[in-house]
């Protein structure tokens, strides 16, 4: 489990019994380049660590633990299936949050460097042994749970609610969508909607981006397959991957490429969708606003729900 955030580490470090032990804490709770180098995407210290660390002397119970601790928050993901397909069913897009951390030997080091010699640090690295000069592995508790612990058959407690994509009711309508990396999750519920659907759907374009091809195109085979059926459920697939030529391309510059068609698809009533990252999605709105003429036009189009967006 990562660190808890900065209150409940204060909370944490009154309970400390043994001075050297919270002094050190306390002041580095103050001081913002030593807590972020412990606590941000570099150090990410565990709470067990930070336990083993700050906190052997502590005394509290099971009660007073959980008190202190933050509930975990509930994750949304985006659903990636059809209820037309199989409304027994839900599907959902996740990938495994799994990065490299500095070894514990080496991040306390760089605290000391700081000014701040940790009481328990030469306890600690000598009770870990080999494995204190050896990278962390940082792994997402959520997606770690559901790639990794999770089995057929095993309850999990969900909420589901309604979606802000929703596709248009007329078959006819032109349906325009952009997403990058995971957030392709909602545009494959979406083709498999339109499989469902006998691929009634007249227009549907699907603009994709993602780092290599070989790597991380997710779904490659579905869509292919959708682009192959007959009729086809998905009518054109535009692809972009950013790290396979020198100069990086991304969605947004797809989208650029085709903007006289896409100003066309508009008048013609298209729907558009967008989902992925907030500075991907900041950029195709520029695109779509160059595209279209005016910030005006966007604006009315999210508000008659015509242009909706899914970022985070």
């Amino acid at each position: 489990m990562q660190l808890p955030q900065r209150l409940p580490q204060k909370k944490f470090a009154s309970l400390a019994r043994d001075e050297d032990d919270r002094a050190v804490l306390e002041a580095i709770l103050q001081d913002r380049e030593a807590y972020q180098l412990l606590t941000g995407e570099k150090g990410r210290l565990s709470l067990r660590e930070f336990f083993e660390l700050f906190l052997t002397s502590a005394e509290l119970d099971l009660a007073t633990f959980l008190q202190l601790c933050p509930r975990q928050k509930s994750r949304p993901y985006t659903i990636a299936s059809s209820s037309k397909e199989d409304p027994s069913k839900i599907g959902i897009c996740v990938s495994l949050v799994q990065e490299e951390s500095p070894a514990l030997e080496g991040l306390l080091q760089e605290v000391a460097q700081l000014g701040y010699t940790i009481p328990r640090a030469s306890a600690y690295l000598q009770k870990l042994g080999a494995e204190a000069s050896k990278p962390r592995r940082f792994r997402g508790l959520c997606t770690q749970m559901l790639c990794t612990k999770t089995t057929r058959g095993q309850k999990l407690w969900i909420y589901a609610r309604a979606s802000s994509f929703r596709l248009p009711r007329r078959t006819t309508t032109p349906v325009i969508m952009l997403g990058a990396g995971t957030g392709l999750a909602p545009f494959r519920a979406f083709v498999r909607e339109f499989r469902a659907e006998s691929g009634s759907r007249t227009r549907t374009l699907l603009f994709f981006g993602c780092q290599k091809s070989d790597q991380d195109f997710i779904y490659k085979e579905e869509l292919e397959d959708a682009l192959k059926s007959e009729p086809p459920a998905l009518k054109e697939l535009v692809t972009a991957f950013s790290r396979e030529q020198e100069e990086k391309v991304y969605v947004q510059h797809r989208l650029k490429e085709r903007a006289a068609e896409i100003k066309q698809l508009v008048a013609d009533g298209a729907y558009i969708f967008v989902c992925g990252a907030v500075g991907m999605g900041k950029e195709v709105r520029q695109e779509l606003v160059a595209a279209l003429g005016s910030t005006d036009y966007v604006d009315r189009l999210q508000t008659e729900q015509r242009y909706v967006e899914e970022l985070w």
